[in-house]
């Protein structure tokens, strides 16, 4: 596939990918959904996926063209978040791109002694009350991990958010137990699970396993979600040369493939579930096999998928905020979390 990743500048933002090659993406992904399928590791999602139409073998789901384009029409243009006092504050639509901090970091430098270690719950409080007096950071994740309580980590971490910021969120959960309890919360905050599916508070990240593999934890949390009628984010991370194609081509295809395997199990378990579109493409570091989320072709990628979600299929996508006073100033690109 020859895809000119070369930027065009069109005074409405960068762009990398023409009307032409974007379809020409879908085209082939549509291939890889119908040939090569991918394993879905949750018995009443593949149940589903039979019901809808997709052929299954074993744990392999087979989506047909059909249910692929009935899911991205079926899924809703926006999603609107509101803060915790109920008030409006996001447009996750069209254009409209916000900031955010990053998540789940390991390791600090104390501010105060300068020593590298292991963050702990009052090192998230702290990160959250200073994020949240930032102006220009417009949501929240927990950008410490709460060694302190191991098992319940993600509920301390999400206490701390909603209790110190009253900006929406996106949050990371550990697994279908950890994602009703968060509900839970924000459900208390709101006063009723009605009235925070009418102004939701976050989106929940959660992501497949690159390549072609959607866990049974993913694929739960998603079908919750759907179900409850509240906003996730199904977002494939693969590594160029590791666990993706080394061709930035090749490793959009298969992001867009995992991401849209997402959005039909979304779909699929409740019809017009609210859906956040996109992937973090990265690179393979060769020293520390790790990814480099800061590399040029991470931003390109992500950048490109976010057009393919907005321009191609009208769906909600991660990017990042452009400058109000200015308008495109930023390329669009998937929300800034790392």
């Amino acid at each position: 596939m020859n895809v000119n990743m070369r930027p065009s500048f069109r005074g409405q933002g960068v762009s990398f990918l023409t009307r032409e090659e974007m379809e020409q993406i879908h085209s082939c992904t549509l291939d890889i959904l119908n040939d090569v399928g991918l394993e879905v590791q949750h018995k009443e999602a593949r149940e589903k996926l039979k019901e809808a139409g997709c052929r299954v073998e074993k744990k392999r789901v087979y989506f047909p063209p059909t249910i692929v384009e009935w899911a991205i029409n079926a899924a809703p243009s926006r999603i609107l978040l509101y803060d915790r006092d109920g008030n409006f504050s996001m447009d996750v639509s069209g254009r409209n791109a916000y900031y955010g901090v990053g998540s789940a970091e390991p390791n600090i430098i104390d501010p105060f002694t300068g020593e590298n270690r292991l963050c702990n719950e009052e090192d998230n409080k702290n990160c959250v009350k200073v994020a949240d007096a930032m102006p220009y950071i417009d949501y929240m994740m927990s950008q410490c991990q709460v060694y302190d309580h191991p098992k319940t980590s993600y509920e301390h971490e999400y206490a701390a958010m909603i209790r110190y910021s009253s900006k929406p969120q996106v949050v990371i959960t550990a697994d279908l137990e950890s994602t009703k309890n968060v509900v839970e919360m924000a459900t208390v905050v709101r006063g009723s699970l009605d009235k925070l599916v009418q102004k939701p508070l976050f989106i929940l990240y959660c992501e497949p396993t690159s390549p072609f593999v959607c866990t049974k934890e993913s694929v739960e949390k998603v079908m919750y979600m759907a179900e409850t009628g509240l906003p996730v984010l199904y977002a494939p991370i693969p590594m160029n040369g590791a666990t993706g194609p080394i061709t930035c081509a090749g490793s959009i295809i298969q992001a867009n493939a995992e991401c849209l395997a997402g959005l039909i199990i979304a779909e699929v378990t409740r019809p017009g579930a609210p859906f956040l579109y996109g992937a973090i493409i990265t690179n393979m570091d060769l020293k520390s096999l790790q990814p480099t989320y800061a590399s040029p072709e991470t931003m390109m990628e992500s950048l490109a998928m976010s057009e393919i979600g907005r321009e191609l299929y009208r769906l909600p996508t991660e990017k990042k905020r452009n400058h109000e006073a200015g308008g495109d100033l930023f390329p669009d690109s998937w929300m800034a979390w790392r």
